[in-house]
């Protein structure tokens, strides 16, 4: 079995857009916007969610959340890495089969609880975190003896599955 290391797993701080480790002070913290985007998602899905709505659930004006993305676009981008890093936990099992069981069973249990954030995570754009798991249970399957093409079409269909496709 492979050795695990931190580099391994997702970090909130790899992904497509740059995360600002320090803001202004009494502005918002991008992880609280990010929940908060994820929350009213939650209420109203994707498709409905607006910049305008998102800054009247925190109390803010629209203009402040600027400061954390460009567009909505962006928005449901990172919205779409911080909800990858929700779901997909590092979790200390011995084999890549465990891992990802595990893996799949906690994302299927927080999926169904939030039945909208599907609609997030079949964006087009997939997050680097995201990418670096499924590297390193790609590495894992490799080892173990799958050939490359069976070991992602076995990945592919467990993790759509664990998503309700």
């Amino acid at each position: 079995m492979a050795s695990e290391s931190p580099a391994a797993w997702p970090d909130s701080r790899m992904g497509a857009y740059s995360v600002n480790t320090r803001s202004p002070r009494g502005s918002l913290q991008r992880t609280a916007v990010l929940d908060a985007a994820l929350a009213l998602i939650d209420k109203v899905g994707a498709d409905r969610l607006t910049v305008r709505g998102l800054a009247e659930e925190l109390g803010r004006p629209p203009m402040t959340l600027y400061f954390h993305f460009k567009s909505k676009h962006e928005l449901l981008d990172l919205a779409l890495e911080h909800l990858t890093l929700r779901l997909v936990k590092p979790l200390g099992h011995p084999t890549w089969q465990h891992k990802l069981e595990a893996g799949c069973r906690h994302m299927r249990r927080q999926l169904l609880d939030h039945p909208h954030w599907v609609a997030v995570l079949t964006r087009v754009a997939v997050p680097r975190p995201a990418l670096r798991v499924y590297d390193h249970l790609l590495g894992l399957m490799l080892e173990d003896g799958f050939g490359r093409e069976a070991a992602l079409f076995a990945l592919s269909s467990i993790v759509s599955h664990a998503h309700g496709k």
